[in-house]
């Protein structure tokens, strides 16, 4: 440092100042996502599923894959998620949480009407965090149509939806209800609109 100092002094040069600089403030930090939900968000019959087409995010939650964070389960159910998700939102602190869940509901014989009401608890434990709510893709089974009138329960209700099911309707895998590869990523794309507010 002394030999710089040196240097300008003997070119009769000054040293550079600080006087023009602009203070461009804080960095932004990254947007915190806590995933809550069920086999769509773990990303079966692999793992990642719609997050791993997400960039740019935090993703926060007990469970890690390739993809990040997340707190979701195969196979369950929002009466059960209901429970849960305060203890997950209270212990991984998010700015926007994603739920994609009912179709185990409506499988276990649920109306949409009463699936729709559970979704409805979910958004309540938000505890300030932005909540989006994602449809569920159209299954190509006997459910097809209570997973419809879900769905539209679910538009209806004027939440930060992500219209997972408008974007995947062709790609339905081998099993009738999950999504396949291409499927996730077409839900990555929304999921990650509505996270940003699109």
């Amino acid at each position: 440092m002394m030999l710089v100092a040196l240097f300008v002094v003997a070119c009769g040069a000054s040293p550079p100042s600080d006087a023009g600089a602009v203070d461009a403030g804080p960095l932004p930090r990254v947007l915190r996502v806590l995933p809550i939900g069920d086999s769509y968000t773990v990303g079966y019959p692999g793992e990642g599923g719609w997050r791993a087409h997400v960039e740019g995010v935090e993703f926060v939650g007990p469970f890690r894959d390739s993809a990040g964070a997340f707190a979701a389960v195969n196979g369950r159910r929002l009466a059960t998620l209901v429970h849960e998700a305060p203890t997950w939102i209270a212990a991984y602190p998010a700015d926007v949480v994603v739920v994609w869940a009912g179709y185990n509901d409506l499988d276990d014989g649920t109306t949409p009407a009463a699936t729709a009401a559970l979704m409805a608890e979910m958004v309540a434990e938000g505890d300030g965090a932005r909540v989006v709510v994602c449809t569920t893709p159209v299954p190509s089974n006997d459910l097809a149509d209570a997973v419809r009138a879900y769905d539209d329960a679910l538009r209806a209700r004027g939440w930060t939806l992500a219209d997972v099911d408008a974007v995947t309707r062709e790609d339905i895998g081998p099993d009738g209800v999950h999504l396949t590869a291409r499927g996730y990523e077409a839900a990555g794309r929304v999921i990650a609109e509505a996270i940003v507010g699109r």
